[in-house]
């Protein structure tokens, strides 16, 4: 992420709701993260919601630019 390395940790994953959260724990001055990507079906194609929580707030726009890029870069590979 914007040459910086980063590592994270897995919080949860459930595989019968297409869910996965993971937390930021190194690599970003961070007093907590946790992120949480679900996939649910919608109509012919699936909808990925990335929904995130950070402190401090001021970070909320950076991760928030990102996970949008991630998720648009995903819808591109699929059209």
């Amino acid at each position: 992420m914007f040459g910086m390395e980063i590592r994270e940790r897995l919080v949860s994953r459930d595989d019968a709701t297409r869910t996965l959260s993971y937390s930021v724990v190194e690599g970003v001055p961070l007093e907590s993260h946790t992120a949480t990507i679900t996939v649910e079906a919608e109509g012919d194609g699936s909808k990925v919601t990335w929904a995130y929580d950070v402190e401090p707030a001021e970070m909320a726009p950076v991760f928030g630019d990102t996970y949008k890029g991630a998720l648009a870069a995903l819808e591109a590979g699929f059209a």
